[in-house]
């Protein structure tokens, strides 16, 4: 443990060190395995962060983990997955959020995906992934079929031209109680500029956090809402 701290020490004295042992102590997990800094960089919306922990690496955001290495395809395919099935034809993909691309990642998969347009608002978590979380997205920023634009993705929609997308996915952080950039992923008028951007029997994917939004997306004109449930171990119950 005493070297662990040293080790953090070393790596993030001139960012803020007190984050990083914070970070350290909610994710103590099994005492006996090694723990690492890997990158961390705090971003114009979040503090990002890269940490190694035994074989696996993991993202934390904003003191939150996002995605564990060790099973963040759980996720990333129920997300996803699902989603392309259920499309006719998914040629035209919109994905909103999913900065380390493992989102992009298993939409690409799909031999049918002629080109997928992913809108992330925070350029420097994507920065700081596409260096260090290779093993998430493997590659899938630099495909031809893929577009990567960095801006609000609810302001994104509101300029796309309806019947843009066969597909959009929406892999988005927690809603917050109090007010945070991404709550606006949760608002009806968000639903609506969707449904105007997908063509007639396109499909909405979205990570829901804790909340229900069913009725708000039927009156934004959806006919039919699903909801999955998955456990992932790396969110500590929270998943």
């Amino acid at each position: 443990l005493e070297e662990d701290i040293a080790t953090l020490r070393d790596i993030d004295e001139s960012q803020g060190n007190l984050l990083a042992l914070a970070e350290y102590y909610g994710m103590m997990g099994d005492i006996s395995e090694a723990k690492s800094l890997v990158a961390s960089e705090s971003t114009a919306f979040s503090r990002a962060s890269v940490w190694q922990f035994g074989s696996s690496t993991r993202l934390v955001l904003g003191g939150v983990v996002m995605s564990d290495t060790r099973d963040e395809h759980i996720y990333h395919e129920m997300l996803v997955q699902p989603a392309l099935l259920a499309a006719d034809s998914p040629a035209k993909v919109l994905i909103i959020g999913g900065g380390e691309g493992a989102a992009l990642r298993e939409v690409l998969k799909d031999p049918r995906v002629q080109n997928v347009t992913m809108v992330e608002i925070d350029q420097g978590l994507v920065d700081l992934c596409r260096v260090h979380l290779s093993t998430m997205h493997r590659g899938s920023f630099d495909s031809p079929r893929a577009t990567v634009t960095f801006e609000d993705g609810a302001v994104f929609l509101k300029r796309a031209r309806p019947g843009s997308f066969d597909l959009v996915v929406v892999d988005g952080i927690d809603f917050q109680e109090d007010q945070s950039y991404g709550n606006v992923l949760f608002a009806h008028m968000f639903y609506q500029d969707v449904f105007r951007a997908l063509r007639p029997g396109g499909v909405m994917t979205q990570y829901m956090s804790h909340v229900e939004r069913s009725d708000e997306m039927a009156a934004a004109g959806f006919n039919d809402t699903v909801s999955l449930t998955v456990d992932i171990p790396s969110f500590f119950g929270a998943g």
